[in-house]
């Protein structure tokens, strides 16, 4: 039992060992890998240490590099700097000068050419002479391409029509930026840097040249161009027009020459007197004379009064009043019209930009005070067409007053509908120039086969071409024989055409085809007569100036046919109420004789022009 239980215990004592031993080996194995693991992480850590210095060495050599080029690049920015400027092929007349105060750059001196771009000339300088471009920065500039001018971005002014002329787009070139097709933003404008012959193909205006400053400008194009690094607390410039100013103005503007006198009565405050300029703004003229000798304005009100800002006149349409449009003459749409609008100028009010230029029709309003807002807002956006004489404005001034302490204006200046100011009446008191004045030249007699003689009056000074065409033709007697051939109800009846289908014109001796200028508004001509019923007028193609011979008789005066004939047509004189009652009577046996088809009268129906002749000679014109 003993020597068993000695065996027991040397058998517990090996394993034991062996598990000691065992344990031992381990550890020492783990020993091993630790040190194996922190000899690498130190090696890796060696290296990665050693990395990053190689990669910052590499990183501070190309910041230095890079710091170097910079610090050269930027002490080398005016390298290409130049006052050399370019010359157009063609020396265009100068009608202004202005200069431009770069802050803290210097001085560009441009000169103008209001003859070639008057829409862009005549609105650059008003916005020049009302601070309009003071204090504002100059958006971009491309180096060797251009330097843009912002404008104020405070102050929504649209666009202007965009000017064809024999300006190019060459170094030193001043030109108003496209904002789309046909039409430039009315305020931002470019100075071109060098030659830019693409630039003359799209819808920009040039209109003038740099003079002197070039230099100015290339730095200040080299400075906005310049890739100014704020690592280096560098912060790109801002470049300001300090000051615009108009230092010499080469073309003299003439005092608007007045062509009629009118006047206002306003209920209970007295009547004003206006004098109207039919040279500056026909349209406008002669639809406010129009609209005032039919008694239009007469009842209506002023609905709105804005301090120092206008008065606007007109109300609202009574139910079945229709007024037409007329086209808008202000520069902004293509006219020049020099009225400022100042303190008791009367302009034409019109719709939003969105409704068109040519969407005034018969609201006008008064300028109240001369003020930059009012000019830089007004001027070439609104037809300005006349001005309060005397003491009218002290009449204005009290209206607003009394509207005021009364406390029925809005904030907009809107007038309580129970408050507004009445029209008791207008009416023209005098008309200055024979251009609007209607009166016969000429008497004449035309015979319709089967129905008469129609009187007629002919008014060669309102339209003289057209006039001795038609008396020309009358002597050699062309139109004997000659039929009508198309009629429209309530509209008119055309006639004098030698093929009898709306075709034919008259030709001269050798075959060849003789038209006459178009005398009317819309091609440039003043024309005063109305198509009313019983107005003779010439009929015509699409082209203006295309008329030749057959004529048309207006058959009822109404809307329609003024919006369709008036300031279109060449109106040339009139029949008188008993032509007419034989015109009704032709009309109604041509419908009740099914005669018409569509708005020809067939063929074999046409009623026959048996002769026309000159009965009287007035008046030459």
């Amino acid at each position: 039992a003993k020597k068993k239980k000695n065996s027991n215990y040397i058998t517990e004592k090996t394993i034991a060992k062996k598990q000691l031993a065992a344990k031992q080996k381990r550890n020492a194995k783990i020993k091993k890998y630790a040190l194996i693991s922190i000899i690498s992480v130190l090696i890796a850590a060696c290296v990665i240490v050693g990395l990053v210095l190689i990669a910052s060495g590499i990183n501070k050599y190309w910041d230095k590099r890079y710091y170097e080029e910079y610090q050269h690049e930027k002490e080398h920015i005016y390298d290409s700097v130049s006052d050399k400027l370019g010359t157009q092929a063609k020396e265009f007349e100068v009608t202004h000068k202005v200069t431009l105060t770069i802050k803290d750059y210097g001085t560009v001196e441009l000169e103008l050419y209001g003859k070639e771009a008057p829409s862009a000339v005549a609105n650059f300088i008003k916005l020049v002479e009302n601070g309009h471009y003071d204090g504002t920065t100059f958006a971009n500039g491309s180096v060797g391409a251009f330097l843009l001018a912002s404008g104020n971005s405070e102050t929504s002014l649209g666009t202007i029509p965009t000017e064809v002329s024999e300006i190019k787009h060459i170094r030193g070139t001043i030109s108003m930026l496209s904002s789309s097709e046909g039409v430039c933003d009315a305020s931002k404008f470019f100075i071109t840097a060098g030659t830019q012959t693409s630039y003359d193909e799209d819808d920009y205006t040039p209109f003038g040249m740099v003079t002197k400053g070039m230099d100015v400008v290339d730095k200040a194009i080299a400075d906005l161009a310049f890739a100014w690094s704020e690592e280096y607390g560098d912060k790109k410039p801002t470049v300001t027009i300090e000051k615009a100013e108009v230092t010499e103005t080469l073309v003299e503007v003439e005092a608007p020459k007045a062509t009629h006198t009118a006047q206002i009565e306003i209920d209970g405050y007295g009547t004003i007197e206006l004098e109207l300029y039919g040279y500056l703004a026909p349209y406008a003229v002669d639809q406010f004379v129009k609209l005032v000798n039919e008694g239009f304005y007469n009842g209506k009100t002023f609905t709105q009064a804005v301090e120092n800002g206008m008065f606007l006149a007109g109300g609202a349409l009574k139910t079945g009043e229709k007024v037409t449009t007329i086209k808008g003459e202000f520069y902004a749409n293509g006219v020049q019209n020099t009225l400022k609008h100042e303190r008791g100028v009367l302009s034409m009010y019109r719709a939003s930009i969105s409704s068109g230029y040519d969407s005034a029709s018969y609201k006008f309003f008064i300028v109240q005070q001369t003020n930059s807002t009012n000019t830089v807002k007004m001027d070439g956006y609104y037809a300005s067409f006349g001005k309060v004489l005397g003491n009218g404005m002290d009449i204005i001034d009290q209206i607003y007053k009394d509207l005021s302490d009364a406390k029925v204006l809005s904030s907009d200046g809107s007038i309580a509908t129970e408050k507004q100011p009445v029209i008791k009446s207008a009416s023209i008191t005098a008309v200055l120039d024979d251009r609007y004045v209607v009166k016969a030249t000429h008497k004449a007699e035309i015979e319709i086969e089967g129905y008469g003689k129609l009187n007629l009056e002919l008014y060669g000074d309102n339209a003289p071409d057209t006039v001795e065409n038609f008396i020309k033709l009358v002597n050699e007697g062309f139109y004997d024989g000659k039929t009508f051939h198309r009629v429209v109800e309530d509209f008119m009846i055309q006639g004098g055409d030698p093929n009898k289908d709306g075709t034919g014109s008259y030709k001269d001796s050798s075959g060849k085809e003789v038209t006459i200028k178009g005398e009317f508004l819309e091609n440039g001509f003043y024309n005063a007569v109305r198509h009313e019923r019983g107005v003779i007028s010439m009929a015509r193609g699409t082209k203006p100036n295309s008329a030749s011979c057959q004529f048309f008789i207006v058959h009822e005066t109404n809307y329609n046919n003024t919006v369709s004939l008036d300031y279109k047509y060449a109106a040339f004189g009139k029949l008188d109420e008993d032509s007419m009652k034989i015109i009704d009577k032709l009309i109604d046996d041509l419908k009740s004789s099914s005669s018409i088809s569509g708005e020809s009268i067939k063929t074999e129906k046409q009623p026959v022009i048996k002769s026309i002749r000159i009965t009287e000679v007035i008046s030459n014109p």
